[in-house]
């Protein structure tokens, strides 16, 4: 039984907490098919999905759009990344930057499956947000203990306030919110949260085992 230490806080992500979140989101995907693709060992899976979140949440940083659920000694329980309206728009330089390690440490393969699940996923969030203006919801992840306690809903919950209040005010009007999830077992929770199935696809990458990828958009943008 899940007993958190109270109260919890919906909090930015910020640096110290980065390795933890890391390592809780690898935990929660070693299971996840697109992730199974993208690193294909099981022996290394935990090791190298931990590396990859960690660089994508320092990536993420400067925009604070990652919010994490703590409890009262400060341990991360659960982490979301909603990213804004019309994205994150990284340099290429930082692009670079970030793909040579990525190429150093784990080959030539996993680059070209993450070009491919980019292209693929990219394809997916527009089609679902009707190529318009939207958030995306872009990785969530509580930890095994606090799963059906309502600490994913209500982090989900706070981070979409919060990326609604960060958004630019260019005058647009309200725009949805879409993500992608591989596990029918989700879609009871993104429906409770406002969500509605969009589509859902059979994807068959390249070497890898088909699966099933169901796309989502909130039914009252905001």
């Amino acid at each position: 039984m899940f007993a958190p230490s109270y109260p919890i806080t919906m909090q930015p992500l910020r640096k110290p907490q980065v390795a933890a979140t890391a390592a809780m989101l690898a935990q929660a995907f070693d299971d996840d098919p697109a992730y199974r693709y993208l690193f294909s060992s099981p022996a290394s899976r935990q090791k190298r999905l931990s590396d990859f979140f960690e660089r994508n949440l320092r990536s993420h940083l400067p925009f604070e759009c990652t919010q994490v659920a703590v409890d009262a000694g400060g341990a991360v329980l659960g982490t979301v990344t909603v990213r804004p309206l019309g994205g994150i728009r990284v340099a290429a330089t930082t692009m670079l930057w970030e793909l040579l390690p990525f190429l150093t440490r784990h080959g030539l393969g996993p680059v070209r499956r993450m070009f491919w699940l980019k292209r693929t996923y990219d394809e997916l969030e527009a089609r679902a947000a009707q190529h318009s203006l939207h958030r995306h919801v872009h990785m969530m992840a509580i930890i095994p203990a606090g799963q059906g306690t309502g600490i994913g809903s209500a982090l989900l919950g706070d981070a979409l306030m919060h990326a609604r209040k960060s958004d630019p005010q260019t005058g647009s009007p309200p725009a949805p919110t879409v993500v992608t999830t591989h596990f029918k077992r989700n879609l009871g929770f993104y429906q409770r949260a406002g969500f509605e199935v969009i589509a859902e696809d059979r994807l068959a990458p390249p070497g890898g085992d088909p699966y099933t990828v169901w796309s989502m958009r909130t039914t009252t943008p905001g």
